[in-house]
């Protein structure tokens, strides 16, 4: 059996549980960031996968170049992208107006009505609670403020 038709049935049972992001399969194979592809590598898998959403660690410094992969391809209608846009590998609070710049950047790639601010990884247990919800302060006003921009036009 080859790599991806593993993937595919792990996809099938992940979606039985109604959810599959790029760090699900991340996790599912116990791949660390050296040894995970690069979101370029990995994307036509990744859209293959017949969910709404997908989730994508964009904030942390092994992943933030990759919007630049939105440039070269088309998320397919109806998809939603999730871009993490406050890393769960520093407990370094993201300014807001660094949380709007990274939205913008990918709804200006992907279409505004199809992203959603998301995290790189679960923040529980990695990160003090005090700096996990001064985290999700700044995501909700640099969503505010990317809002803003962005539904102005």
């Amino acid at each position: 059996m080859d790599f991806v038709a593993v993937v595919d049935q792990v996809i099938a049972l992940l979606r039985q549980r109604g959810r599959v992001t790029y760090r699900t399969l991340q996790l599912q194979f116990t791949l660390d960031d050296e040894q995970l592809a690069a979101l370029k590598d990995a994307l036509e898998l990744i859209l293959r996968v017949k969910a709404q959403a997908h989730s994508i660690e964009a904030a942390n410094v092994r992943h933030e170049h990759e919007w630049k992969v939105w440039q070269d391809v088309t998320l397919p209608d109806g998809k939603i992208l999730i871009p993490g846009v406050i890393a769960h590998a520093t407990n370094l609070v993201e300014h807001p107006e660094l949380v709007a710049d990274r939205l913008v950047r990918y709804a200006n790639l992907v279409g505004r009505e199809n992203v959603i601010a998301g995290t790189d990884c679960g923040l529980g247990g990695r990160l003090h609670p005090e700096i996990v919800w001064a985290k999700f302060q700044a995501m909700a006003e640099g969503a505010r403020l990317a809002s803003e921009q962005l539904w102005r036009r």
